[in-house]
């Protein structure tokens, strides 16, 4: 089974981890708990998922693992994003910045402070823009250009917020080179650049252009065995951006189908 997991089959390591809850070793049993979470929520059942980050934080608080408990943190952010409870998540990802600024984590807090940043959009730009600079400084700091990618990405939003298509566009455009297709977050930020290239597109006047981008927005948020609004769901996208896409990618149809 190990061979099958490094092979990058991934249901094989998902259940190789999984099987570790029962394990006795808490720090086992708690990474145990936070991998297995991500099956109920791939398949859309919220709140097992939720139960199984929450068993993974509180073991990991128990412990004293702080990275450990930092992860599980942000997933449960993500879930109480998802079901519009803002306030809740905003709570989540300070206690997750604040393991990831202990543990000198800069990557991570990076992806923390863009997420909270999300979280302030479209209500608070000023707050989110900070998020966002904060971001860039720790993303420049760790050498990582996918997290720099995503503060350019939130930063782009708040200039197409205020009109400035010119620096949205400039913005959009490096995020997109830099954004990996093939990790879940990287995936959910290339959706937002590529619907905010094709709002740009509606402003200048090209239809034709926006409709491109939808429908490569749609494309990009393939996840296998899952109808395009679910997909956009789990990527954890705002409802208002979930119907723009589906609306104007062709309702109910399956990714990549």
């Amino acid at each position: 089974m190990t061979h099958q997991a490094a092979d990058g089959d991934a249901p094989a390591a998902h259940a190789l981890v999984s099987a570790q809850r029962d394990r006795s070793d808490p720090w086992t049993r708690a990474a145990g708990h936070y991998v297995a979470a991500y099956g109920p929520f791939g398949d859309g059942d919220f709140p097992a998922a939720e139960q199984g980050f929450r068993t993974a934080v509180e073991t990991f608080r128990a412990l004293g693992e702080r990275w450990g408990a930092a992860l599980a943190l942000d997933a449960l952010a993500g879930l109480a994003g998802a079901r519009g409870a803002a306030t809740e998540a905003a709570a989540l990802i300070d206690e997750a910045l604040g393991l990831a600024e202990e543990l000198g984590a800069l990557e991570d807090c990076a992806d923390l402070l863009v997420n909270r940043g999300d979280l302030r959009m479209p209500a608070d730009p000023g707050a989110a823009r900070t998020d966002y600079d904060r971001a860039a400084e720790y993303a420049r700091r760790a050498g990582s250009e996918r997290a720099l990618a995503a503060a350019r990405r939130g930063l782009a939003d708040i200039a197409l917020q205020d009109g400035d298509t010119a620096t949205a566009h400039r913005l959009y455009t490096r995020a997109l080179e830099r954004l990996d297709p093939h990790w879940v977050k990287g995936i959910g930020n290339r959706v937002r650049t590529l619907v905010g290239l094709a709002r740009i597109a509606q402003t200048d006047g090209d239809p034709s252009g926006a409709e491109a981008r939808f429908r490569e927005a749609a494309g990009s948020a393939a996840l296998p065995g899952h109808e395009l609004p679910d997909s956009l769901r789990l990527l954890g996208l705002p409802e208002g951006m979930r119907a723009e896409v589906v609306r104007r990618a062709g309702a109910g149809r399956r990714p990549g189908g």
